[in-house]
């Protein structure tokens, strides 16, 4: 097989569309990746605001300010990774050139498909597709009341969530939902993290089991 080249890989030239029955669309690998080498990148234009936009679901958060949308949601990149509970691949950016790409987070053969998990925040519950054996069986979280009813239904989720990741092993998906989540929050950052760990694993996280696994290393 020819010699891996990043260059290569930010122009899409080691991935290609395929159809993946009921969940539309999907990205395929040409060549072998190992873990850590990008795949393909995040195509499209920067935006300053994407509620707007009719591709906006497609957004792909740069920093707080500036998300990049696909131009055209047909077009070859890793927007058409799809959505799965067991993912061989990560959106990660590159803070300095501005760009979004796909990262191997599992050795990728070729023909496989390139999955990810979208670490999306919904009022609704989204049905996922994906068809592994540990399924969450939706995707991302679905957002609850901030009272004590939403707080416990959220507890439950995030409970299954991580019960699923550690059959997969992949830590990383728990940390970026919690990380997310976080974000959200109308509060400094240290401030942010305590109430979310705390409403995940419960008031004493530090000896939670769950916890403990999700930060031991590496990751």
């Amino acid at each position: 097989m020819a010699h891996y080249s990043e260059h290569k890989a930010l122009r899409n030239a080691y991935v290609e569309k395929g159809d993946c029955g009921n969940r539309g669309a999907g990205l395929f690998a040409l060549r072998d990746f190992k873990v850590g080498k990008k795949v393909c990148i995040y195509s499209g234009s920067i935006h300053a605001t994407t509620g707007d936009h009719p591709h906006h679901n497609y957004a792909l958060a740069l920093n707080d300010q500036e998300s990049v949308i696909p131009d055209d949601i047909a077009s070859l990149g890793g927007h058409l990774a799809n959505h799965s509970c067991n993912p061989n691949s990560s959106y990660e950016i590159d803070d300095i050139r501005k760009y979004g790409f796909l990262e191997a987070r599992k050795p990728i053969k070729a023909g496989q498909e390139v999955t990810t998990y979208y670490q999306y925040a919904h009022a609704e519950r989204v049905i996922c597709l994906c068809g592994e054996p540990h399924c969450t069986g939706q995707i991302g979280i679905q957002l609850q009341p901030d009272d004590a009813t939403g707080h416990e239904k959220l507890r439950a989720q995030l409970r299954w969530l991580v019960q699923v990741m550690r059959a997969n092993g992949q830590r990383w998906v728990v940390g970026s939902v919690l990380a997310q989540l976080a974000a959200g929050l109308p509060v400094d950052e240290r401030e942010a993290k305590r109430i979310v760990l705390t409403r995940a694993f419960g008031d004493s996280y530090e000896s939670d089991e769950d916890f403990r696994w999700l930060n031991r290393m590496p990751r």
